[in-house]
């Protein structure tokens, strides 16, 4: 059981007591419990997690899946501690001030490899794709992440373009700067005051 094994250390102290917890799960084959509020130590080293709100769990299951699809509004508060990859409310509306066209997040799928293609995306259309945010990383060694993507152009090429995106990415449409949408991974959060507690399973 390591309770908050990482907390108030150094990077480089982090990265080596991580390192000896996974040698030890690997070649000992134990059972390692990490309590943590850092998801980044769950990124980096854990194989599932279990979220906890107000002494109950409210979310769980293995890493990669619950990075990538987090239904808890304490979950995705978490994540997005470790990752950065979205914008916030403010970021995305900065970024419609300072672009005309459709803003989407892109976000990896499992199967897509880390292969998000943006050079297809455009390819024969006149559309053109610009990362205007977002973070590629490795949770459970594999790719994964966010790019904030703003596609300028008519609406039916730009249209066609997401379609080709969709087949590789999971896709949030932002919209315009004339027609905003809003990003539910934001819409439901907590307050950034409010920390839950948090439980992890490796």
């Amino acid at each position: 059981l390591a309770d908050e094994a990482t907390s108030a250390l150094d990077p480089e102290t982090t990265r080596d007591v991580l390192e000896l917890l996974r040698k030890i799960n690997r070649e000992l084959g134990v059972t390692i419990v990490i309590i943590t509020h850092e998801m980044s130590v769950v990124q980096f080293v854990c194989h599932r997690v279990a979220v906890m709100e107000q002494g109950k769990v409210v979310e769980s299951g293995d890493v990669y899946s619950v990075f990538a699809d987090p239904q808890r509004p304490a979950t995705r508060r978490f994540i997005q501690t470790a990752l950065h990859d979205r914008p916030s409310p403010q970021i995305v509306e900065r970024l419609r001030n300072q672009h005309a066209g459709r803003i989407v997040i892109a976000t990896l799928q499992e199967h897509a490899a880390g292969d998000l293609a943006l050079s297809a995306l455009s390819a024969g259309l006149p559309v053109e794709v610009n990362v205007l945010f977002g973070s590629i990383t490795e949770v459970g060694d594999r790719p994964f992440g966010s790019l904030t993507l703003g596609l300028t152009g008519e609406r039916r090429y730009v249209d066609e373009a997401l379609s080709r995106l969709r087949e590789r990415a999971n896709v949030t449409d932002l919209g315009t700067a004339a027609e905003p949408r809003e990003d539910e991974r934001w819409s439901d959060a907590l307050p950034a005051s409010a920390e839950p507690e948090g439980g992890v399973r490796s």
